[in-house]
């Protein structure tokens, strides 16, 4: 373009002055740059300014407030490093308060964390103290390596009773009269801590065929309550020989708690008096 006169510089230098705020005029560059003041555009229009367009674009790429409930930009969607975890969902959260809300149900908790919260809280620790008592603030984890100690006898030591250094087996005189229960017969005054009973062995001298009946119970003398009973046959193929010890495991063993108090009775289905043998074996310290 040629210029000839002070009119001519004049336009010139009107087309490089700054437009108002926010202008919509749409005639010569310095409409389509726009005004350092322009507002923020997010949405596509024909009247904006790049101005307006970057100021968009730097504040959807611009990290929010923490917890904002702004749903509007894709940054507010994303959110801000410090959003709180939620592991619930709702309209206003954003996807590192969900990314953390997973963390939090799938990282091991700490060992033996009472917390019942979440599922992997539930499932537990690696950590987590064996456990044998059922309560409302123990780990899958605890319970299993409760029921495995009682299966293994881990960390326990094993008795047959109260003795520690010879076989101690109580003997029970049956009742002279056909099924009838014989008097409950103590085998361990106070257990010396908490225990589990895993097998009864019981002997007895019979001149006849005869059906058998033992009853393990717990409780103080005359309160007696029964936990086990179990029963079997006797058949006399001659009236010479031995009596085999019949040995009862027990495929779910039977808490004792420390204190408690076992004792143990008969009986059998003929009218005579026989003197049974038996022994009860225990994990004691579980």
């Amino acid at each position: 373009m040629k210029i000839s006169g002070t009119a001519d510089v004049s336009v010139i230098e009107g087309y490089q002055i700054v437009p108002s705020a926010d202008a919509t005029a749409n005639a010569v560059m310095r409409d389509v740059v726009g005004n350092k003041s322009d507002a923020a555009q997010t949405t596509v229009e024909t009247t904006r300014s790049i101005i307006g367009y970057v100021k968009g674009l730097l504040g959807c790429f611009g990290v929010p407030a923490g917890n904002s409930q702004a749903n509007t930009k894709m940054n507010e969607v994303i959110g801000n490093k410090g959003d709180t975890f939620t592991v619930s969902h709702g309209p206003y959260n954003s996807l590192v308060a969900y990314a953390k809300g997973l963390i939090e149900l799938l990282c091991a908790p700490s060992v033996d964390n009472s917390n019942a919260s979440y599922l992997n809280y539930t499932v537990g620790n690696k950590g987590d103290s064996a456990r044998t008592a059922i309560t409302n603030t123990r780990s899958l984890m605890g319970y299993v390596k409760g029921i495995l100690n009682m299966l293994h006898g881990e960390g326990a030591t094993i008795v047959e009773d109260t003795a520690t250094a010879t076989p101690s087996i109580v003997s029970i005189t049956s009742v002279a009269t056909a099924n009838t229960w014989s008097s409950w017969v103590e085998v361990d005054a106070s257990v010396a801590a908490n225990s589990w009973i895993n097998a009864i062995t019981v002997s007895v001298n019979c001149s006849d065929d005869a059906n058998l009946v033992v009853e393990l119970g717990t409780g103080a003398a005359g309160a007696e309550a029964t936990k086990i009973r179990f029963s079997y046959r006797i058949e006399m193929l001659t009236n010479v020989g031995f009596f085999p010890t019949i040995v009862y495991p027990l495929a779910l063993p039977i808490k004792v708690a420390s204190g408690t108090r076992i004792a143990v009775r008969v009986s059998e289905s003929t009218a005579n008096s026989y003197v049974f043998k038996v022994g009860v074996q225990y994990y004691r310290g579980l």
